[in-house]
């Protein structure tokens, strides 16, 4: 008899499944604290976005950081 490949479930890493929305925690991570750059220096009206590179920045460290830390577990 042929088994049916849709009853079968595919026998998946531990460790991919915690990491599976790792992704779009960074990708928010990141535009949370664009956006926030980005608006701190249009409340402030500098000539030079300085708080949108700064948060850019800490952003993409603490991004790394956070990756690091997950794919050390």
């Amino acid at each position: 008899m042929i088994s049916d490949p849709s009853s079968k479930k595919p026998n998946l890493d531990p460790n991919l499944k915690n990491l599976g929305g790792l992704g779009f925690q960074l990708a928010g991570f990141n535009l949370l604290f664009f956006w926030l750059g980005y608006r701190l220096d249009e409340n402030i009206d500098n000539r030079f976005p300085l708080f949108l590179v700064i948060s850019v920045l800490l952003s993409v460290f603490a991004s790394f950081w956070y990756l690091i830390k997950k794919l050390k577990k």
